[in-house]
């Protein structure tokens, strides 16, 4: 029993009392060692997060076709978690979204600067290095080389990148007070930033 489908819709609600707040979901998923959650009221929905329980520590989420009670308390946390969020974000959107036109600047500046190159740039000069190697105008060895200092370049960038994302993360912090997973980030600047 692996399948959503498994399951009654009775089954994959989800709902749990938060600060007075009777928080509703679902489930979307379900295995032995993931499910994925979703939000569907009463102030915020359509945002889902899961969790991964690594196969060594025995989550078993299903016993004999059904919802085990920890994976449903396990669900209502994540909830909990998503509800929280959302009105960090909302009550922050603002000075969030401030920040987040400043990063989106920087990204840009640091792709521009000359800080490395672009993993797509990495793939069009690895296209163009091959067919030169193919044709005998460029050894191995060379090749090799030159691919070794492009992934420098590449990695180069990313760490920009990564440096500017992360001060961003941790502004959110500061603002809101709580860490966002980087899952769950993306899906929090899209319902409430953009």
């Amino acid at each position: 029993m692996d399948s959503i489908s498994d399951f009654s819709e009775d089954d994959l609600k989800v709902e749990v009392d938060h600060e007075g707040i009777n928080l509703q979901g679902h489930f979307n998923y379900i295995s032995m060692n993931d499910f994925n959650v979703v939000l569907d009221g009463p102030l915020f929905s359509d945002i889902d997060t899961g969790l991964h329980s690594p196969y060594f520590s025995r989550p078993c989420n299903i016993v004999d076709g059904k919802i085990t009670e920890r994976c449903l308390g396990s669900a209502k946390s994540c909830l909990i978690k998503l509800h929280e969020v959302c009105c960090s974000f909302s009550e922050n959107s603002s000075l969030i979204k401030d920040f987040y036109k400043f990063v989106l600047e920087e990204e840009a500046a640091a792709k521009k600067g000359g800080i490395g190159i672009s993993l797509e740039e990495f793939k069009i000069n690895r296209i163009e290095l091959r067919k030169q190697l193919r044709s005998g105008k460029l050894s191995s060895l060379d090749y090799g080389k030159i691919i070794h200092g492009l992934c420098k370049q590449v990695n180069k960038q990313e760490i920009a990148l990564f440096m500017v994302r992360d001060k961003f993360k941790n502004v959110v912090y500061e603002i809101c007070g709580r860490i966002v997973g980087i899952d769950l980030m993306p899906k929090m600047i899209e319902k409430f930033i953009l």
